[in-house]
C-alpha cells in the first residue's frame, strides 16, 4: 500500500503518522485492560537486555517513552503503552490532532 510518504518530512510526514497511530489504536482497542504493548521502529538496535528497563519504566504508568535528547523531547520510535482508558483517550486525541493538522 502506498501511504503517500512525504520524503522531505521526518518519518514520512502526516501519511505515516496517521498509519502508525491507527495501527497503535487498533492494537490497543483489541487488547485486554492493562495489557502492555511495546512499539518499536524497525531500525532500533539493542546492545543488551532491555526488558527489565521497559518493565521498570511502565510500572504503575500508562505510557513510557524513550527520551529523544537529554534536554528535550520524546522519541515515539520506542515506547511501552499500557491499555488503559487514559492511554486510549490520549492516542485518540493524537489521531484527531494529526488528522486536523493542529
Amino acid at each position: 500500500e502506498d501511504l503517500g510518504v512525504i520524503h522531505a518530512r521526518a518519518a514520512g510526514g502526516v501519511p505515516v503518522y496517521l498509519f502508525k497511530t491507527q495501527l497503535l489504536l487498533d492494537a490497543l482497542e483489541a487488547g485486554q485492560p492493562d495489557d502492555v504493548f511495546v512499539v518499536s521502529d524497525v531500525d532500533i538496535q539493542f546492545f543488551g537486555d532491555v526488558l527489565l528497563h521497559v518493565c521498570q519504566g511502565i510500572k504503575e504508568r500508562d505510557v513510557c517513552f524513550q527520551r529523544e535528547f537529554h534536554e528535550i523531547g520524546v522519541n515515539i520510535g520506542f515506547m511501552a503503552i499500557r491499555r488503559t482508558q487514559a492511554s486510549l483517550a490520549f492516542w485518540r486525541r493524537v489521531m484527531e490532532q494529526v488528522r486536523s493538522g493542529t
